[in-house]
């Protein structure tokens, strides 16, 4: 009798020692399932619930942030007729306000997705199991996307409107057009190259004009206080009568250029057409080659004598 009671006292520590194992097992089969999930089990964890049209690549182990620091994760997509039912954990130091939002935003350029927990103004605390109101952001190749599309539109409009205008020109037209730009090119290049010298030669004599006001700065500026004292004299005085005779100069004077301009008169001619400046040119070297032959040879061009006799042609 007593060798059975010892037996079946064995057996009962050796099913009690079986259940402790088996119960330590699952509780580390369960701590482990919920670290892969995420789910920190040594921090007390209030649960949410928040609904969307569908799951948007929300997933379970899905991280829930707020102000971008992980605060809880996606425990369970539940399938609904009316759509999608998150189910969420977090922190329990973390007090949402009722009202909150549960925003589905994207993390990558992946379209990885995270829950954002957007904070109300309302003073009431939500409790456990409490539902949020769900929201979605735009993704960000989605904003790229609505940016890029009406500039894709103006694009296309533009190419097909290109491609009318190219078809509507006729090509002999197109490369006659192209022939005259390119020689009305060739003529302002030589014109440019025939305005090279007399352009330097303007230059430099702007250079001298320069030169010689910096030297006679001081005589300048006497003439300006001159000029000065002048413009204070004649403001005492009555300027109407001189201002009429100086508009009627003016006025007379703009007629002369005007003559000019059109190619009247004399002067006219000499600036619009150049032969009469070489004309003029050459007779003035004319006579200055005649004027230095006559102070050469006087004789040749004076034919009288003192005492009324003609010179002989020898002496000429």
């Amino acid at each position: 009798m007593q060798n059975s009671g010892s037996d079946k006292f064995k057996i009962g520590k050796q099913e009690v020692r079986l259940g402790l194992f088996a119960a330590m097992a699952i509780g580390l089969l369960i701590f482990g399932f919920n670290f892969l999930k995420g789910e920190n089990v040594f921090n007390s964890n209030l649960t949410y619930y928040v609904r969307y049209p569908n799951a948007l690549n929300l997933q379970s182990s899905s991280p829930v942030l707020f102000r971008g620091v992980k605060v809880g994760s996606v425990r369970e997509v539940i399938l609904q007729p009316e759509g999608v039912l998150i189910e969420f954990y977090a922190r329990e130091d973390i007090q949402i306000p009722v009202g909150s939002e549960a925003r589905v935003i994207s993390t990558d350029l992946f379209n990885t997705r995270a829950i954002e927990i957007l904070f109300s103004k309302n003073n009431e605390l939500a409790v456990s199991y409490d539902t949020l109101i769900g929201t979605v952001e735009t993704a960000l190749l989605e904003k790229i996307a609505d940016q890029v599309t009406p500039m894709r539109n103006r694009i296309d409009s533009l190419l097909i409107t290109t491609q009318r205008l190219l078809a509507a020109v006729n090509p002999d037209e197109l490369n006659r057009t192209v022939g005259h730009v390119e020689a009305a090119t060739g003529q302002l290049a030589e014109m440019s190259l025939s305005m090279k010298g007399p352009l330097n030669r303007s230059l430099t004599h702007i250079e001298s004009i320069s030169a010689n006001l910096a030297k006679n700065n001081e005589q300048i500026n006497k003439i300006v206080y001159n000029a000065g004292k002048i413009s204070d004299s004649l403001s005492a005085i009555s300027l109407q009568p001189t201002l009429t005779s100086l508009n009627q100069n003016l006025a007379t004077l703009s007629g002369i250029l005007q003559k000019i301009e059109h190619g009247d008169g004399t002067m006219g001619k000499m600036v619009h057409d150049s032969s009469l400046y070489h004309r003029l040119d050459e007779s003035a070297k004319s006579l200055n080659l005649l004027m230095e032959d006559f102070r050469k040879q006087p004789r040749r061009y004076l034919n009288f004598s003192v005492f009324g006799g003609k010179i002989k042609e020898g002496q000429k």
